[in-house]
């Protein structure tokens, strides 16, 4: 039996793919459905009373470049790392991590204002930070962790000259369910939690 030419092609598709389904006559190619999420904290309890209040301009944070992209990232053994193309953050990290500083401090009453963006009027403090890690701890895939770490650098500039005034580094992880990026992200915005109470924590003690 001869079989029309394009019958040919529609089989040849069929044989080709493998995952090619016929729904009301159109052929559909099913892919993974990609979801995508935020980074968040959000400050508890009232604001710190702050015996100095200076402005502050937070810049743009860095992230570390073996994390950088809106992927999330697993760590699978000491030194073998995978990204995830279809559980995604919604944007860069970096810049969710820098909002979230800010509006955390302008809930702190540490700083007053404090803004994201450059002013004529300058500002008696600047913020910049580095997401040095941020990653999906796998290399126990029963008991995942999430693991994040942020380095911020607190810095002035008066007549011009830039002086460090305070730099550290926080670190935190945390046990989440496995296969569950819903808990990863959970675990994220926890560590995230941690890191802004520590680092409010040690300003307050600062002479500013």
């Amino acid at each position: 039996m001869k079989i029309p030419f394009p019958l040919i092609g529609i089989l040849l598709l069929l044989a080709t793919t493998g995952c090619v389904k016929v729904d009301r006559g159109i052929l559909e190619k099913s892919y993974p459905e990609k979801h995508l999420y935020a980074l968040e904290a959000l400050r508890a309890g009232p604001p710190v009373p702050s015996r100095s209040l200076k402005s502050l301009r937070v810049r743009s944070f860095q992230i570390s470049p073996m994390f950088k992209g809106r992927s999330f990232i697993y760590r699978l053994d000491e030194n073998r790392y995978q990204g995830d193309f279809y559980n995604r953050f919604f944007a860069d990290p970096s810049d969710m991590v820098a909002s979230t500083v800010a509006s955390w401090l302008g809930d702190s009453a540490l700083f007053r204002p404090v803004s994201t963006t450059a002013t004529q009027l300058g500002a008696d403090y600047f913020l910049e930070g580095t997401v040095e890690t941020l990653y999906g701890d796998y290399r126990s895939p029963e008991a995942p962790r999430s693991v994040l770490e942020i380095q911020f650098l607190l810095i002035t500039a008066p007549q011009g000259q830039v002086k460090l005034v305070f730099e550290r580094s926080y670190q935190a992880s945390l046990p989440v369910a496995p296969d569950s990026p819903e808990a990863l992200v959970t675990g994220w915005d926890q560590a995230l939690t941690q890191i802004l109470s520590r680092f409010e924590q040690d300003l307050s003690g600062l002479s500013l």
